[in-house]
């Protein structure tokens, strides 16, 4: 985990809130698919030898998914999650339709319900990530405030990230509901939260983002738990498809054969995958 990384990562938070909000002011789409693919390809050129990316794009025959597979740790620990992204609607505020997304008539398999099951099968966690600008809500130097997450020297608006399971369980869309149960992105790669999700380790952080996504919602809903959290802890070897990208490219992922990544994804529906790997050797 570096401090180089933990300054892009607020970067580019800062730099999603903005552009959202002049994309607004402009009359332009921005679409989370664009977002998505424009903080990756900074991320993976500003760290070409820790964070590698290979996406795939519609013309790439029968690859047309949404979903992202994001690893992140260091050799032996290593944190997987099916990363779906979120873009605020404005003036109202809403991620809407996100519960009900995909939901047809005679059906009650939405893409939340979809999001869940695919990455348990894979043995992944579900995580949404969340672009987004707002005007309700005070500009403050971490969103939301609580008590174990700092600030930084750049405001870590714009990106935040929740576990899918409490998403889920609070059933709502809007900002203002969503919210208090995310926990800012850059906290995957920064220090400052005073240990509150790892000591060090990167795979370690994911777990704990997600863990305290859950412990926030069933705090909002007045229950218990929602269950364990993270459902799939690190595990001391990446799969063999993940080690294919991080041994085989470079930061954008110019493989040699993207076959076997090819046909990994066409078979989930995903749209890429991301590794960060803050390996010394790395």
């Amino acid at each position: 985990m570096t401090s180089d990384l933990c300054y892009s990562f607020q970067k580019i938070a800062s730099w999603v809130w903005e552009r959202i909000e002049l994309a607004q002011t402009s009359g332009l789409a921005f679409s989370e698919e664009t977002i998505t693919e424009t903080i990756l390809l900074d991320l993976a050129t500003r760290h070409p030898t820790k964070v590698k990316i290979k996406a795939f794009n519609k013309t790439d025959e029968g690859v047309n998914g949404s979903d992202w597979e994001w690893w992140i740790g260091q050799a032996g620990s290593w944190f997987g999650m099916r990363v779906q992204a979120k873009r605020i609607k404005l003036p109202a505020e809403t991620f809407a339709p996100l519960q009900r997304y995909g939901i047809k008539k005679g059906s009650t398999i939405g893409q939340i319900d979809k999001l869940l099951s695919q990455a348990k099968n894979d043995g992944l966690n579900s995580a949404y990530c969340f672009y987004f600008v707002s005007k309700k809500w005070p500009t403050l130097r971490a969103w939301p405030v609580y008590n174990f997450i700092g600030g930084g020297p750049i405001s870590p608006q714009g990106c935040l990230v929740a576990d899918a399971t409490a998403v889920k369980a609070v059933g709502k869309d809007s900002l203002a509901a969503l919210a208090p149960i995310c926990v800012p992105w850059h906290l995957l790669v920064c220090h400052c939260a005073g240990g509150k999700f790892n000591s060090g380790s990167p795979a370690d952080a994911g777990g704990g983002m997600l863990r305290t996504s859950r412990q926030l919602a069933a705090s909002l809903l007045k229950v218990d738990d929602l269950g364990d959290a993270p459902d799939f802890p690190p595990r001391s070897e990446l799969p063999s498809h993940i080690n294919y990208l991080r041994e085989g490219s470079d930061g954008l992922g110019r493989l040699k054969d993207a076959d076997p990544l090819r046909g990994y994804a066409k078979e989930r529906g995903l749209k890429g995958f991301v590794l960060i790997d803050t390996s010394e050797s790395a």
